[in-house]
């Protein structure tokens, strides 16, 4: 009797440390939340969509290429990212090359030299961490319901998939496309009051699936599907403008991860007052 009730003991201290002991996918997700600090170099590939559920008549924006964080704060970081509008078959695109101490912007194959005006917004301000501005998302805070799978090769890598909260993860990834420098999402608000609440409403179900480092838990890659409902209120397509559609699609690449970044001027650079209006 007594050995009987050691093992239900046992057994019942097992289930209490595996009850408040954290998955391994939480822990996965946790570890790679904590080392988007450590991601200071790479190329990167974000695109945030909006389309139907098949996927046909996206719209929105893309921006892609390799970059290096400023050194200090006040320099600027070093990258050439290309910036594309979608809309449909339509692409419009602009780049925007740093090389550390000097600016440009390329517009159909032109290259125009930044002001120090226009290059003021770009320097790294106090406090900016030294990291590409990953760590605004807090992936910990909105990701839930996790389940871990891997490692997969040849990659060695571990994925996790789950489900996210709306607002906070909408939020985290419109904030990280504007420190990119995105126009269309600095032209878009946080998501707050009555929008958060019709935001909510109309998501139907919105789904994480991240790529994570076996060994280091450097992020890989992240695609966040909300699906939307099709009738939505005039307020939710105003706060999300073109986005509001029946499927939102955000999708971050990492690459090359800490590996030595090299951006050449372009040739040829004119004043940016000489660049004809759009």
């Amino acid at each position: 009797m007594k050995r009987r009730s050691v093992g239900l003991g046992a057994v019942m201290a097992a289930v209490a440390l595996t009850a408040c002991g954290a998955s391994p996918a939480s822990t996965a997700l946790k570890q790679t939340s904590a080392h988007l600090h450590d991601v200071h170099r790479g190329s990167l590939d974000l695109k945030m969509l909006s389309s139907l559920a098949n996927g046909q008549d996206a719209s929105g924006f893309e921006v892609a290429g390799p970059f290096a964080v400023a050194p200090a704060e006040g320099q600027l970081p070093t990258a050439d990212l290309t910036y594309t509008q979608i809309s449909g078959a339509d692409r419009r695109a602009t780049s925007v090359v740093l090389t550390g101490g000097q600016g440009y912007l390329v517009d159909k194959g032109q290259a125009y030299v930044l002001t120090d005006v226009q290059l003021a917004s770009l320097r790294a301000p106090k406090g900016s961490g030294g990291d590409a501005g990953l760590a605004g998302l807090n992936l910990k805070a909105w990701a839930k319901d996790l389940k871990l799978t891997g490692p997969e090769q040849p990659f060695d890598a571990d994925t996790v998939t789950g489900r996210v909260e709306p607002v906070a993860a909408m939020n985290d990834l419109l904030a990280l496309a504007a420190r990119l420098g995105n126009d269309s999402s600095r032209q878009l608000p946080r998501l707050q009051g009555a929008d958060a609440a019709e935001f909510t409403k109309a998501v139907r179900s919105a789904r994480l699936v991240l790529v994570t480092g076996h060994r280091d838990r450097i992020l890989r890659s992240l695609v966040i599907t909300f699906d939307l409902a099709a009738s939505q209120s005039s307020r939710l397509r105003a706060a999300l403008g073109k986005l509001a559609n029946v499927r939102l699609t955000v999708d971050l690449t990492l690459a090359d991860v800490n590996k030595p970044v090299h951006v050449t001027a372009p040739a040829n650079p004119q004043p940016i007052s000489t660049r004809p209006k759009p």
